[in-house]
């Protein structure tokens, strides 16, 4: 990225209050979300990134889903695909979140997840942006675009986590439809609110938080993969005093001095403190 580039990620970032930072050589940005830093080299990248948390903030805003249509950058050269596009995990799954595959505009279909657990399929017919995927979903009153990744073979599992502590790994295969039909009612349970709904293409780790501030690691083996959309999930965060399942996040995500201590060999426990200094 040259300086002219960066300088420009930079007065965008301000005018839409995002925070960023530059080096010392002006060639790189520093994105903040939340307490999640993302660094780019790429000016393709950080673009893309920038892009994406101007459209979380305008869900934040604006319940209607009425975009605007940012053109930021129109009069410098334009990537064939976006790249490392990611919007950070709220408090709860309550904003869009996008997969971060880097060649996510290259899949032929769009997977949508809602807030009333249903999934809008959405054929690829040369789709560039989010914003014109979430346009041919078919929403409902008070429906409202939670997840958005994109599939070609349905390979792979999706995890969804609920307040409740439980814990859901869903085949990727149980989205498969005989003719192309343009939505899936039931796409997860929705009998505990929803924190957390990611693909996953491999075993992961994840982290987890809880009301009372316990926090605890364990590994997506340690759930059985299943074909049913609405399983209500294995029990991975025990409650105590009432105590309800917040926040899950990558392993990654995190800034944890030592993950192993916040690891258990089993599941279904109310995990330990957050340590002073450990970020969640």
């Amino acid at each position: 990225m040259n300086k002219q580039q960066a300088q420009l990620i930079a007065e965008i970032s301000d005018k839409y209050d995002i925070e960023v930072s530059l080096d010392s050589k002006n060639e790189n940005v520093h994105l903040t979300k939340f307490s999640d830093i993302q660094v780019y080299s790429s000016f393709d990248a950080a673009k893309h990134y920038l892009n994406a948390l101007i459209i979380e903030q305008q869900y934040l805003k604006n319940s209607e889903h009425d975009f605007q249509n940012f053109d930021l950058f129109k009069n410098l050269p334009q990537p064939s695909t976006p790249s490392n596009i990611i919007v950070t995990a709220d408090e709860s799954q309550s904003v869009l979140k996008i997969d971060n595959k880097a060649d996510l505009f290259a899949f032929p279909v769009f997977l949508v997840f809602t807030s009333l657990g249903n999934v809008c399929k959405v054929q690829n017919t040369n789709l560039l942006n989010i914003q014109r995927v979430i346009e041919r979903c078919e929403m409902e009153p008070g429906e409202k675009p939670l997840y958005v990744t994109a599939t070609k073979n349905y390979s792979g599992f999706m995890i969804a986590a609920f307040q409740n502590g439980k814990v859901a790994k869903i085949s990727m295969k149980s989205f498969v439809t005989e003719f192309n039909r343009k939505k899936l009612k039931n796409a997860f349970n929705t009998e505990s609110k929803l924190i957390f709904i990611e693909y996953f293409n491999q075993e992961s780790d994840l982290a987890a938080m809880s009301s009372i501030n316990k926090v605890m690691v364990f590994n997506t083996a340690k759930i059985n993969v299943v074909d049913s959309r609405t399983t209500k999930g294995v029990q991975v965060m025990k409650s105590k005093d009432f105590s309800l399942m917040l926040k899950m996040k990558r392993l990654e995500q995190v800034k944890f001095e030592n993950s192993d201590y916040y690891r258990n060999d089993s599941l279904n426990v109310v995990g330990y403190y957050l340590k002073d200094g450990d970020i969640f």
